[in-house]
């Protein structure tokens, strides 16, 4: 598994245009082959983290008109940000 993790400072004024923006971004890419699902901090800084079966399929949907949308968003509405990639090493087992 790999993750997206995004991170935003919106300022108070663009939080209702950068929400509505988050709503459509979850809608769209549900049907996107590889994502698993996601989660979103609800604090005052934007933080959401998607998750993915392999890089393969990340790189794929950030070639995708869905993320470029949503990363111009983010870069628009933002006065911070960072949008980072996360990989999930295996564990080891016990013997």
């Amino acid at each position: 598994m790999i993750y997206l993790e995004i991170k935003a400072e919106i300022s108070l004024t663009k939080h209702l245009e950068f929400y509505q923006t988050v709503l459509s971004f979850i809608n769209e890419i549900q049907d996107i082959d590889g994502y698993k699902g996601f989660t979103k901090n609800n604090g005052d800084d934007f933080k959401m983290k998607i998750s993915w079966e392999n890089r393969n399929y990340l790189d794929n949907f950030m070639k995708t008109d869905q993320y470029k949308f949503f990363h111009g968003a983010i870069i628009t509405l933002s006065t911070q940000n960072s949008i980072d990639i996360i990989s999930e090493k295996p564990k080891k087992m016990k013997r």
